[in-house]
């Protein structure tokens, strides 16, 4: 899966933009129009259904090299053909226009990254508890590869695992 954002209102100059992208081949899926920032931050919610077992891993990414996306697709096919239970686990990967929030300084907000990079998010969704080994080592290969395009690899996963767990334990006590 590939998220574009572009904060121009222009379709052509967005195709323009992402015409490299475009040249891979014919989307699937194809929305392209004005959003508004809290209509986007709800895009992913239906995909969230209750039942499964979640996890985000996440690498923020100054360049691409097509190979190592070639590879990540490729045992994303591999890992979900082998591993049924994990066949709604996807990899995004997030472009999004970042001229603005470079443009801050850095120590302007609580937000410090401010050199443009991009998101890669490898969300995984399995259903047994005994494969969360095979799901977090296969998600940390997946990062590992990435990483070879000199990424900055994103710890906040690290607390978002926590929190989950927690969650987790305060619903069994309740």
């Amino acid at each position: 899966m590939i998220v574009m954002f572009s904060n121009d209102p222009s379709e052509q100059v967005f195709k323009e933009r992402f015409s490299m992208i475009y040249k891979c081949g014919e989307p699937i899926m194809e929305q392209v129009g004005c959003m508004p920032y809290p209509n986007l931050n709800t895009l992913g919610n239906a995909g969230m259904t209750a039942g499964d077992r979640k996890a985000l891993r996440v690498a923020h990414v100054t360049h691409l090299n097509i190979s190592n996306v070639r590879k990540v697709h490729d045992s994303l096919i591999e890992f979900t053909n082998e591993n049924p239970t994990t066949n709604q686990s996807f990899i995004s990967f997030e472009f999004h226009g970042t001229e603005k929030f470079a443009s801050i300084p850095t120590n302007s907000t609580a937000f410090g990254h401010r050199k443009p990079f991009y998101n890669v998010v490898i969300n995984q969704r399995w259903t047994n508890e005994q494969d969360d080994k095979i799901v977090d080592d296969w998600s940390k290969n997946i990062q590992e590869i990435i990483n070879r395009d000199g990424t900055i690899v994103n710890l906040f996963i690290l607390i978002l695992r926590v929190l989950w767990k927690t969650i987790q334990i305060i619903k069994e006590k309740s």
